[in-house]
């Protein structure tokens, strides 16, 4: 699928920020085993447990095998649900950027591969999140990312089917990312 230009409505910024409690609904349902997501965010603050990055899970209680989600984890580490043990990288520091490139079962944190065991495939029930994680009912996770969000891009069987830019709405001076591959805007939900 071909990539639209930027509309003259928009401004391109170098991140949106995120408090933990925004988040964009991608509106897209993925499969663990078909879908890769590709990622670059700034954690900010200070965690003593888990901040949702992105991803969806099935139940609110759903563990490893079930789901499709990634948490920045107690200050400098990346939880990856995704794969079939939870799964600790300490390369995500608060206040620097790192890139996550995932598709179940291998993940790339800043360079760094960790490889886990399961190949389950597992169709969400719910749609795919950015700074949070759909949590069984499609309710947020209590707990979203806190930080910088610079791009994200979402990728089913090889084709691109999100691409987002961080924007500015210049008609409302609304914050959001706006999909490359579509031409849409998503904002806050």
């Amino acid at each position: 699928m071909p990539e639209v230009e930027l509309s003259a409505r928009y401004r391109q910024v170098e991140y949106i920020q995120s408090t933990g409690k925004e988040y964009i609904d991608t509106g897209f349902k993925g499969n663990t085993t078909k879908t890769r997501f590709v990622g670059q965010f700034t954690p900010a603050g200070t965690s003593t447990a888990a901040f949702a990055v992105f991803g969806s899970r099935n139940t609110a209680g759903t563990v490893n095998d079930s789901n499709m989600n990634v948490f920045w984890y107690k200050n400098n580490g990346i939880r990856l649900d995704y794969l079939a043990a939870t799964t600790y990288s300490n390369n995500a520091p608060a206040g620097k950027m790192f890139t996550i490139d995932i598709m179940r079962p291998k993940a790339i944190v800043n360079g760094v591969v960790t490889t886990g065991s399961n190949t389950k495939s597992v169709d969400n029930q719910n749609n795919f999140y950015i700074g949070n994680l759909s949590n069984g009912s499609a309710a947020p996770y209590t707990e979203g990312f806190q930080g910088s969000i610079h791009t994200c891009q979402l990728y089913h069987n090889d084709v691109c089917v999100r691409n987002y830019v961080p924007v500015l709405r210049k008609v409302d001076g609304a914050y959001g990312l706006y999909d490359m591959v579509t031409g849409e805007f998503y904002g806050n939900a």
